[in-house]
Protein backbone atom coordinates (compact mmCIF):
# COMPACT_ATOMS: atom_id res chain seq x y z
CA UNK A 1 0.00 0.00 0.00
CA UNK A 2 3.25 2.47 0.29
CA UNK A 3 3.93 2.58 -3.00
CA UNK A 4 -0.10 3.45 -4.26
CA UNK A 5 -0.13 6.05 -1.25
CA UNK A 6 3.72 7.58 -2.25
CA UNK A 7 2.21 7.79 -6.35
CA UNK A 8 -1.25 9.21 -5.16
CA UNK A 9 -1.00 11.73 -2.48
CA UNK A 10 0.10 14.45 -5.16
CA UNK A 11 -2.35 13.88 -7.32
CA UNK A 12 -5.12 13.80 -4.27
CA UNK A 13 -3.66 16.84 -2.44
CA UNK A 14 -4.18 18.78 -5.61
CA UNK A 15 -7.57 17.30 -6.19
CA UNK A 16 -9.01 18.11 -3.11
CA UNK A 17 -7.67 21.75 -3.25
CA UNK A 18 -8.72 22.80 -6.20
CA UNK A 19 -12.05 21.02 -6.05
CA UNK A 20 -12.94 22.38 -3.17
CA UNK A 21 -12.55 25.89 -4.03
CA UNK A 22 -14.46 25.49 -7.43
CA UNK A 23 -17.46 23.45 -5.84
CA UNK A 24 -17.59 25.01 -1.95
CA UNK A 25 -15.82 28.02 -2.15
CA UNK A 26 -13.50 26.61 0.34
CA UNK A 27 -9.89 27.01 0.64
CA UNK A 28 -8.72 23.90 2.38
CA UNK A 29 -5.49 23.33 3.85
CA UNK A 30 -3.42 23.34 7.17
CA UNK A 31 -4.67 19.75 9.35
CA UNK A 32 -7.74 19.24 7.78
CA UNK A 33 -6.56 19.37 4.42
CA UNK A 34 -3.48 16.84 5.99
CA UNK A 35 -6.85 14.80 7.43
CA UNK A 36 -9.08 14.19 4.43
CA UNK A 37 -6.03 13.76 1.84
CA UNK A 38 -4.39 11.36 3.84
CA UNK A 39 -7.65 9.24 4.49
CA UNK A 40 -8.48 9.64 0.77
CA UNK A 41 -4.97 8.26 -0.63
CA UNK A 42 -4.86 5.36 2.06
CA UNK A 43 -8.82 4.24 0.57
CA UNK A 44 -7.86 4.76 -3.00
CA UNK A 45 -4.53 3.12 -2.54
CA UNK A 46 -5.54 0.25 -0.55
CA UNK A 47 -8.52 -0.20 -3.76
CA UNK A 48 -5.41 -0.06 -6.19
CA UNK A 49 -2.95 -2.37 -4.16
CA UNK A 50 -5.95 -5.16 -3.84
CA UNK A 51 -7.21 -5.13 -7.38
CA UNK A 52 -4.16 -4.03 -9.57
CA UNK A 53 -1.28 -4.41 -7.73
CA UNK A 54 -1.37 -7.08 -5.78
CA UNK A 55 -2.15 -9.35 -8.94
CA UNK A 56 0.18 -8.53 -10.94
CA UNK A 57 2.58 -9.43 -8.89
CA UNK A 58 0.92 -12.92 -8.34
CA UNK A 59 0.72 -13.43 -12.18
CA UNK A 60 4.85 -12.33 -12.20
CA UNK A 61 5.05 -14.94 -9.70
CA UNK A 62 3.67 -17.53 -11.29
CA UNK A 63 5.35 -16.65 -14.44
CA UNK A 64 8.51 -16.94 -12.84
CA UNK A 65 7.91 -20.36 -11.23
CA UNK A 66 6.71 -21.75 -14.45
CA UNK A 67 9.85 -20.71 -15.95
CA UNK A 68 12.24 -21.92 -13.46
CA UNK A 69 13.06 -25.52 -13.61
CA UNK A 70 11.86 -27.92 -10.51
CA UNK A 71 15.49 -28.66 -9.89
CA UNK A 72 16.40 -24.96 -9.01
CA UNK A 73 12.69 -24.40 -7.35
CA UNK A 74 13.59 -27.28 -5.14
CA UNK A 75 17.33 -25.25 -4.06
CA UNK A 76 15.53 -22.31 -3.08
CA UNK A 77 13.20 -23.83 -0.96
CA UNK A 78 15.77 -26.14 0.88
CA UNK A 79 17.95 -22.71 1.24
CA UNK A 80 15.35 -20.76 2.67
Amino acid sequence: VGFSFYLLHPTLINFFRVEFMDFFNIRLSGPPMFILAGIATYVLAAFTYTYIERPFLHSTAAATNAATPAVSRQKAAETS
